[in-house]
């Protein structure tokens, strides 16, 4: 299918720049697509890394012939179907630790901006934990 291809290049040039973050928003918006609404214009996790389409469109047999298997499969079928499975388990593990990871940095960013703007709270809070600590 010539749209899940398309997604699938588009999702793989977004794990190539996730440096910037903001492509984070695509490949969450992918697997909502994909996961979550059930989007078959959405490939899975991990087949952008196989051609796109169903079942990684590059790795499949053409069909009998010169050294081919007969149409329908084989081994490189069910290659094709573990390795596929194992990529979208661990990109799927991937783009939670990497939300994770912005969550993180966006709360302390905001507790940093809260404490520079609220200075003499600061310090009370501090002043108070230095307490506890020697009680």
């Amino acid at each position: 299918m010539a749209a899940q291809m398309g997604t699938a290049k588009a999702l793989s040039v977004c794990w190539r720049f996730i440096y910037f973050v903001l492509p984070l928003l695509y490949i969450d918006f992918h697997g909502f697509m994909r996961y979550v609404l059930k989007s078959e214009y959405f490939c899975r996790y991990g087949e952008e890394w196989q051609g796109g389409g169903k079942g990684g469109a590059k790795l499949k047999t053409s069909g009998a012939g010169a050294g081919n298997p007969p149409s329908g499969g084989g081994a490189g079928a069910g290659l094709t179907k573990k390795v596929g499975g194992a990529l979208e388990q661990a990109e799927g593990w991937l783009v939670g630790l990497c939300n994770l990871i912005v969550l993180a940095a966006i709360f302390i960013w905001l507790v940093y901006i809260y404490y520079m703007t609220h200075p003499g709270e600061a310090a009370k809070v501090g002043l108070e934990a230095i307490g506890e600590l020697f009680k």
